[in-house]
């Protein structure tokens, strides 16, 4: 029925002082933060609102201190908008496609032809976007404020690349999403950012800050090199660890891969 439906229903926008948080129960709150999308809706009544995202608290057992976890939407690039996600654990970035239609690879090496299509004209990161985006996030590393400060508490960040386009298909994904974890890396090699690629078959926990396996279901810190393997025509990607790297033989982690595919996934094409 519809009042049943609609009756806890709240609106979120994008709040300093926090007033439009929603609680959702004693362990979960959700704030909405601002994201850079201009709707058709916006267009067309002139309401001023735009997309947001969302910041979703998730309050841990023992812990005084929630976990954070960031989902900006669909939005491009901003100072303003990553500042808001400083002090998430998980940050799942949209970046939609490579670059947007009719932009030409060579400019990506001019500032003023990046900045001009990426940052000013479009409606999604993109790869130069999610690249500043990951790169912001690097230079305000998380804090733990229990463990006295910046250098004993620095704590590492998960950001998940999701919202792919058809067009990176062909294992572009998990190349993509490696390229840029190994340039982390040796950007810093105390490792305060890992990027995965996001699946149907990502697991993970924000607030321990660990990862499951898809082969033997256990759960390992955003430290460990899980790889990632796609199986199937759709290309859904998994998650290994080292120890099932070594112990399962491919045909093995296949077989595992087909069983915990999704129904519509496990379909063949005709």
């Amino acid at each position: 029925s519809t009042p049943e439906v609609f009756k806890d229903t709240r609106l979120l926008k994008p709040s300093d002082d926090g007033a439009s948080d929603a609680c959702l129960d004693d362990s979960l709150e959700v704030l909405g933060t601002k994201a850079l999308h201009e709707d058709v809706s916006r267009r067309a009544h002139h309401h001023g609102y735009d997309s947001i995202g969302v910041i979703v608290k998730i309050k841990g057992v023992d812990d005084e201190t929630p976990a954070l976890v960031g989902l900006p939407s669909d939005t491009k690039y901003s100072e303003e908008v990553v500042r808001q996600y400083e002090g998430c654990s998980v940050v799942c970035v949209h970046i939609g496609s490579i670059t947007p239609r009719n932009f030409k690879l060579v400019d990506y090496f001019l500032e003023e032809k990046t900045c001009e299509e990426v940052l000013a004209r479009k409606q999604h990161l993109y790869l130069p976007g999610a690249f500043w985006f990951i790169m912001r996030l690097m230079e305000s590393p998380r804090v733990d404020m229990r463990a006295g400060g910046a250098e004993r508490g620095r704590r590492d960040r998960l950001v998940v690349l999701s919202e792919f386009g058809e067009e990176m298909s062909g294992g572009l994904r998990i190349d993509l999403a490696g390229k840029l974890d190994s340039w982390a890396r040796d950007r810093d090699p105390k490792r305060l950012v890992r990027v995965v690629p996001g699946d149907v078959g990502l697991v993970v926990d924000p607030v321990r800050e660990t990862m499951l396996c898809s082969c033997c279901e256990q759960y390992y810190p955003w430290s460990t090199e899980l790889k990632c393997e796609s199986s199937g025509d759709s290309e859904q990607i998994f998650y290994v660890c080292p120890s099932c790297r070594t112990v399962l033989s491919q045909d093995d982690r296949t077989t595992i891969f087909r069983r915990k595919q999704t129904p519509l996934m496990r379909m063949t094409r005709p």
